[in-house]
């Protein structure tokens, strides 16, 4: 049993007992890969809360219980940045519709995780909620279920496109347990991959507002493409193919991703 983290030539893999195979499916699926072989640059295999790995030093225990599990992730996700670092990682989420690549640019809360979802439920296919790769002339995705910021029991209300998500599997530790971590679990088509040959690629700049989509221009998405590189401490090389680029103000995701699909669609006809 195998988890790829990284979807990208230089891999970083986990092996699972069978025992914590459904228990860390749910924060993977559905980019869960078995029977996986090829080059492997680290190999993690998690028994009974203990690590056995290969050429990093991990600590000698960690819990298998969610929040553990997801620290793991950022470890190993820090390690193959670490150890390959000639490709450069975008903090942003993409999907891929009608051939465009549309790339979701903002800070932590500036709502990446709910435009991709809303995204693949309109029948876009998934490359990543949080990071991309940009690396042998492609862009890559992370392979995990598209989960959201922690959030309050008590305000679930008050975010109704919350309430189609899982929020039973991890209950947090803050407030005594009245927090969760949402993350879809639903069916949609997970690509691997994309190139930068050839995909028309839409930037779009997102911020917490009324619904509102407004075109900027490619200078200004190159500079947000930019920044987008340096909160993972790195630097934007190029390589992206921009056809449009827009800011988008979202208060209702299904209401802004319709008229960022209108744009999008427009481009094509």
């Amino acid at each position: 049993m195998s988890i790829v983290l990284r979807l990208c030539s230089e891999r970083v893999r986990l092996r699972l007992s069978a025992e914590l195979e459904t228990k860390v499916k749910k924060f993977y699926h559905p980019c869960l890969e078995t029977g996986w072989t090829g080059e492997v640059v680290a190999t993690v295999v998690i028994k009974a809360g203990q690590f056995e790995c290969d050429e990093v030093a991990l600590p000698d225990y960690l819990s298998v219980l969610p929040p553990s599990l997801l620290r793991l992730e950022k470890m190993l996700l820090a390690l193959c940045d670490e150890l390959h670092s000639s490709h450069c990682v975008l903090h942003a989420a993409g999907v891929v519709l009608d051939g465009k690549l549309v790339v979701f640019l903002g800070k932590a809360n500036s709502g990446k995780s709910s435009l991709c979802c809303e995204a693949i439920l309109n029948g876009a296919s998934y490359l990543s909620d949080d990071e991309l790769a940009i690396a042998h002339g492609k862009v890559w995705g992370l392979a995990r279920s598209i989960r959201f910021n922690e959030v309050q029991v008590s305000q679930l209300n008050d975010k109704p496109y919350l309430q189609k998500m899982n929020t039973e599997l991890y209950r947090g530790p803050k407030m005594n347990g009245r927090t969760v971590l949402p993350f879809y679990e639903g069916e949609h088509r997970t690509l691997a991959s994309v190139s930068t040959t050839g995909t028309p690629v839409i930037v779009v700049k997102l911020e917490q507002g009324k619904n509102h989509l407004q075109a900027i221009t490619e200078f200004e998405a190159l500079a947000h493409l930019h920044e987008s590189a340096i909160l993972c401490g790195q630097e934007y090389p190029g390589g992206l193919q921009i056809e449009s680029a827009y800011c988008l103000s979202w208060q209702d995701p299904q209401e802004s991703w319709r008229l960022l699909e209108s744009k999008i669609l427009a481009l094509t006809s």
